[in-house]
């Protein structure tokens, strides 16, 4: 039977490519799809030949706003992800558009048969129930919890700090406390108060639902395997493997980026995908400084942080024509400016810049990768078989450094550009272009992930089945299965709340609300 299926997503680049592979398995099965996402992300949908939905919320503003870009220029992750949420609160307040009513008016009018979306869409739960929906919900980094493995979400030295180095679960829980507080809970049960829902009884009981909601963990076992107690304590939970996309079937690598690819020593990819790196003439004359140290070549992606060697060019950054002025008064040009412009030198002879190109045509024509850490990055490093430095700013990638470098299949330099030292970079520079072993390591992971069946398809089967799986709200299929909502992982874990399942049986007959 052919599904209408729903796509929501309000994340950034990173958190849509995956979802457009799934909508070409899907396509390629027979089946409509429509995407709803950020106003930034609609073009890129379409390109693809894809129905979009725009909201209104402006991710790309978000990111390169002042707040950002403060705690960027500090270093700080945490603050980045304050930045974030202050910036979409604005953005609401300023334009009186909710997101989540935007995603409701999506589903009311596209009338999909099944759901998929990005749990940090915190509303989807709700979203789906208002419309007896099945929902998936895709995560792109480990995020269910468990009772024997560390969350993605702190390295090692943050556990220790904590106290939590041997408690799993209770690391877990402080994840999810930090993604579901009081304040989301009520916005979230404002709306469903709009849609016609009853309220969630508290943060446990939203944890409680998105638990037992059936869920995808979209990368590979190579990578990062499911842990051992997943099957047991999430049954409704799948590991697929990685999605990736095929590229618009017109598009070609330009011309003059093919020449320089094949006129030397492969290059060093450097891109931040869509996240800021503070100012980006600083960021981008410390990675050319640190590639001239190193002797190496880089494609250098522009994106949404907007490095580019560009930003050496006098005609066209003003801070650098003032400190030439600046300079030439006082020292008559001195050796600060000579370095200045001998880099513009280096840059023009071994720096390519694109504003973006497709990873699985690019990555195996460098030798490495210097990026944030982001999921999907690390997903397009990990197929491409070259290894990867990785300069964090938030979320889950400083666990991604730490985990690549564990498996050695790549460096964590454990600060953001921003705060890296010019050394340390030239460093990884050097290792990604010359460490055989880094090199080799890296191309057996790749090796091993092309033998597992394509994620795009395990998810469409996944997509196909989830009508009849069990959900805790009544869906348009539910008489086929029971309606499930098991406590939250470490709620199971407590004997004083074990002993209460009766009541968590009965106040899961209480979600369908309307």
């Amino acid at each position: 039977m052919a599904l209408r299926v729903g796509l929501i997503t309000s994340g950034t680049r990173g958190d849509v490519q995956p979802l457009l592979a799934l909508s070409q398995e899907l396509k390629a099965r027979g089946h409509e799809v429509a995407i709803c996402c950020p106003a930034c992300s609609v073009s890129l949908v379409q390109e693809h030949g894809f129905e979009a939905f725009s909201m209104t919320y402006d991710l790309m503003q978000a990111i390169q706003g002042p707040e950002m870009q403060d705690a960027i220029d500090h270093g700080d992750g945490a603050r980045c992800i304050q930045a974030i949420n202050e910036a979409q609160q604005r953005q609401i307040k300023e334009t009186g558009v909710d997101s989540a009513d935007e995603v409701y008016e999506f589903v009311r009018k596209y009338l999909p048969d099944v759901l998929v979306g990005h749990p940090s869409f915190v509303p989807l739960v709700a979203v789906a129930e208002a419309f007896s929906l099945p929902l998936i919900n895709a995560l792109f980094m480990p995020f269910l919890p468990s009772r024997t493995v560390q969350p993605a979400w702190f390295t090692t030295a943050q556990l220790q700090d904590a106290d939590l180095i041997n408690k799993p679960l209770e690391a877990h829980k402080r994840v999810w406390d930090g993604y579901i507080t009081e304040p989301i809970l009520e916005h979230v049960n404002s709306l469903r108060a709009r849609w016609g829902l009853l309220p969630y009884e508290s943060v446990a009981h939203l944890h409680a639902v998105y638990q037992s909601t059936p869920e995808a963990n979209c990368w590979s076992s190579q990578i990062f395997a499911e842990p051992p107690d997943m099957a047991q304590e999430f049954p409704l939970a799948k590991q697929v493997g990685y999605l990736f996309a095929d590229a618009p079937r017109d598009y070609e690598l330009p011309s003059r980026l093919v020449t320089f690819l094949q006129s030397g020593k492969k290059p060093v990819y450097v891109g931040f995908g869509s996240l800021c790196v503070g100012d980006p003439r600083i960021a981008s004359e410390k990675v050319i400084r640190a590639l001239r140290k190193a002797g190496q070549r880089c494609i250098m992606a522009g994106g949404w942080a907007g490095i580019s060697p560009a930003h050496l060019d006098e005609s066209k950054t003003f801070d650098f024509a003032a400190l030439k002025k600046l300079l030439g008064i006082a020292f008559g040009c001195g050796t600060l400016l000579g370095h200045c412009e001998t880099l513009a030198v280096f840059a023009d002879e071994h720096v390519f810049h694109v504003e973006a190109a497709p990873h699985d045509q690019l990555l195996p024509s460098c030798c490495g990768a210097v990026h944030h850490g982001g999921a999907g990055t690390v997903a397009a490093v990990a197929r491409a078989g070259i290894p990867g430095a990785i300069l964090p700013v938030a979320w889950d990638q400083p666990w991604w450094g730490e985990h690549l470098e564990t498996q050695g299949v790549g460096i964590n330099l454990g600060q953001m550009i921003s705060k890296v030292d010019e050394d340390d970079l030239a460093s990884a520079f050097t290792r990604l272009a010359e460490d055989q072993g880094l090199a080799e390591r890296s191309a057996a992971l790749a090796a091993a992930i092309s033998k597992e069946r394509p994620g795009r398809q395990c998810l469409a089967d996944f997509v196909e089945s989830c009508v009849h799986l069990p959900h805790p709200w009544a869906t348009q299929a539910g008489a086929r299965g029971a309606r499930v909502l098991q406590p939250a992982l470490w709620d199971r874990a407590s004997p004083e709340l074990s002993k209460s399942s009766d009541a968590d049986e009965g106040r899961a007959a209480t979600l369908g609300g309307a």
